[in-house]
């Protein structure tokens, strides 16, 4: 079967077992470099990692991590929040990560955007996103990931299963 936008999608997986992370306020880039210095000499492994700046002044950062490595980092944060410099930090720590496996998923920009209106309109609220050539990975509320996984499972699996039977 060849490959098409239709078809890219070839799997769907979740993990609950993730916190999303933002720190607001942090003014240099070298504070951001000491931050995950800290994470990484911690043993603190982060996955999905976000950072905005505004022409490298009020630097967030948002990224994830296991839920095993929470209570660690809310210590880490207190303890060197005088070496990490921020106004703020947000832990949302009732979060799944819904990933749609696919080869070449980037090659057609449509896919997440006919991702992103299935959760839509089924009101499921994705939090962070992030793709990559042959995954695309979706935060939401823990609550939701069952409705958001069945959605998904509809709109792209099913869908792909039925219309390869028909092709047969």
């Amino acid at each position: 079967v060849q490959i098409t936008k239709e078809n890219v999608i070839t799997a769907i997986t979740h993990n609950s077992d993730n916190v999303v992370v933002t720190i607001t306020g942090i003014s240099t880039s070298k504070e951001t470099g000491i931050l995950f210095s800290l994470l990484a000499e911690h043993k603190i492994n982060t996955d999905t990692i976000i950072k905005n700046s505004i022409q490298n002044k009020n630097i967030s950062i948002t990224f994830t991590i296991k839920r095993s490595g929470l209570n660690q980092l809310k210590d880490l944060l207190k303890v060197r929040k005088d070496i990490v410099k921020c106004s703020d930090f947000n832990i949302n720590d009732n979060v799944s990560k819904v990933s749609l496996i696919g080869s070449g998923i980037q090659s057609y920009p449509e896919t997440i955007r006919n991702v992103l209106k299935v959760l839509t309109e089924h009101e499921v609220n994705v939090l962070l996103l992030s793709s990559s050539e042959s995954k695309i990975s979706i935060f939401v509320h823990e609550k939701d990931t069952k409705h958001a996984m069945q959605i998904l499972h509809k709109a792209f699996i099913q869908l792909n299963t039925e219309t390869y039977e028909h092709a047969k």
